[in-house]
């Protein structure tokens, strides 16, 4: 039984009980997007995983960048040795071939019939030999050909071609060693001589068909 002090709700008064609103965030009802936490967190930590596999991926790049220079640099080294070497073995090559022109030169001047004094000396002045690939002079000639290089050269400096020295006669002055009588040389031989680089003496012995051990008596330096 109902208390009479209390009175019984209605079902009209029951229905006129308003209900208490959920609270509701005040962006929300200004009509704004709510703010959510979970989500911005989530976006921040997905930018920063995507600057950090970038900062990762450019340090890759730079160290394959840097490796390539690297590799680079020490192509170019190796090319530039290699050169270096090639060089060095075209100048020994060069020298070598100059030698051995010489030699091959000096052998043909020596040759009896040409009747020079001093093959040594006499390669040491002729100019525009011509050599093949085996070093041997091809266009000296002979001294029978009248426009041949050697016999132009002869023709030329006719103080290299000679009959050998005569042995000097007996002092009659006890032993007494008598001095040397200075040269006798026309002008166009003491011409010649100072054209040559050689003393009167030296071209003394020149002319008068000297052997070899006359002309470095008389200080003519042999190579």
């Amino acid at each position: 039984m109902p208390d009479p002090e209390t009175p019984a709700e209605t079902p009209a008064a029951a229905a006129a009980t308003p209900e208490t609103p959920p609270t509701t965030p005040a962006a929300d009802r200004d009509g704004g997007e709510v703010f959510d936490q979970d989500r911005a967190m989530r976006t921040i930590q997905t930018q920063r995983d995507a600057e950090k596999a970038l900062k990762a991926e450019n340090k890759s790049l730079k160290e394959k960048a840097d490796r390539l220079d690297a590799l680079e640099a020490e192509k170019l080294s190796e090319q530039e040795k290699a050169a270096k070497r090639a060089d060095e073995a075209e100048r020994k090559a060069a020298a070598a071939d100059a030698k051995l022109q010489r030699a091959n030169l000096i052998a043909a001047l020596a040759d009896p019939d040409l009747g020079i004094v001093n093959a040594r000396a006499a390669a040491k002045l002729i100019e525009g030999v011509e050599y093949d690939d085996d070093g041997e002079p091809t266009n000296l000639g002979t001294v029978d050909e009248e426009d041949s290089l050697i016999a132009t050269f002869l023709s030329q400096n006719g103080f290299l071609r000679g009959t050998p020295s005569k042995p000097a006669a007996p002092t009659l002055n006890g032993g007494e060693t008598q001095e040397k009588p200075n040269p006798n040389l026309t002008a166009a031989e003491a011409t010649a001589a100072e054209q040559y680089g050689m003393s009167p003496e030296e071209y003394a012995v020149f002319k008068n068909g000297g052997s070899l051990k006359d002309l470095q008596a008389a200080g003519l330096k042999q190579d």
